[in-house]
């Protein structure tokens, strides 16, 4: 099961080997935008991943907010990282899956995120992700729950 743990962006900047770790989201952390009070950022772990004995394993990092004024009850998903040792391992299918799993439970109507990879596309369109908007190369998708 995975678990999400709310963190405050200045505290998450300071950890220790992050930007080797979460690279994309270090970048963003770097960024006094999303150290506003709107941004919500998250780590992500799993009870089987963890070792008792040491800290928790973070296996992603997701920052997001909400947007009341132009999608209505929606969640956007400013920043979703997996951790760079595990990708491929399909945890980002189960963290999109528990994303979609609280955004219902909360009342959300729709998800919405911003591709920049376009190597990415095809994965977030599985979950039935579409395009609504391209703005000189960074693609805003859209999941109506």
């Amino acid at each position: 099961m995975l678990n999400l743990t709310q963190v405050k962006a200045e505290e998450l900047k300071n950890v220790s080997g992050l930007q080797d770790v979460f690279p994309f989201s270090y970048k963003y952390l770097c960024n006094p935008e999303y150290l506003q009070e709107k941004y919500e950022w998250y780590y992500i772990t799993d009870d089987q991943f963890n070792d008792p004995e040491e800290r928790e394993t973070w296996l992603a990092l997701i920052c997001v907010t909400e947007d009341k004024y132009i999608y209505g009850d929606n969640l956007h998903l400013s920043v979703i990282e997996v951790a760079s040792p595990i990708r491929g391992m399909c945890v980002g299918t189960r963290v999109i899956n528990k994303l979609m799993e609280i955004a219902l439970d909360n009342n959300y109507t729709t998800l919405t995120l911003h591709i920049k990879d376009p190597a990415l596309t095809s994965f977030y369109e599985r979950f039935g992700f579409r395009e609504v908007q391209n703005l000189g190369g960074m693609v805003f998708h859209q999941l109506d729950l």
